[in-house]
């Protein structure tokens, strides 16, 4: 992370900071995590770019959620999901729909299924494998769960 900070690329510690919150998010270290989404959030303000501050958000979105703040994770995503289309920005706008369907699976959202559902579909036929993948698996392992007595 020193090296962006050194070369004055507000935008790429944002963006490597996010992913080392989401990461610790994974490991189960949400202390650690919302720690480095605080500092993406502060590199960020710093950046111009939009993709830096949609994974900063994805992120942030994420680490909310695990910390109880539902409402305000989604609320944070859907202002993200309507800056992507505004802007354009298809794979985003994939992503943000990917959070925003896995933050309703952890809530226990019913919404959750059918709109992951209709994301895999939609990013299947425009291209986004990775994304239809992940929404697809993510499905898969909630399904897996739910038969699991």
């Amino acid at each position: 992370m020193a090296g962006y900070e050194k070369a004055n690329s507000s935008g790429a510690g944002a963006s490597s900071q996010a992913i080392l919150a989401r990461n610790l998010l994974v490991a189960g270290k949400l202390t650690e995590a919302q720690s480095a989404v605080a500092k993406a959030a502060a590199l960020v303000r710093k950046s111009t770019g939009e993709p830096f501050r949609y994974e900063v958000s994805f992120a942030d979105g994420r680490v909310k959620a695990k910390s109880g703040k539902t409402f305000e994770a989604l609320s944070e995503l859907d202002a993200t999901l309507s800056s992507t289309r505004k802007f354009g920005y298809r794979l985003y706008e994939y992503q943000a729909r990917f959070a925003i369907g896995e933050i309703e699976l952890w809530s226990g959202s019913p919404s959750a299924h059918d709109r992951l559902t209709a994301l895999e579909k939609d990013a299947r036929d425009d291209g986004a494998f990775l994304i239809a993948n992940l929404a697809r698996d993510l499905l898969t392992q909630t399904s897996a769960k739910a038969k699991t007595p």
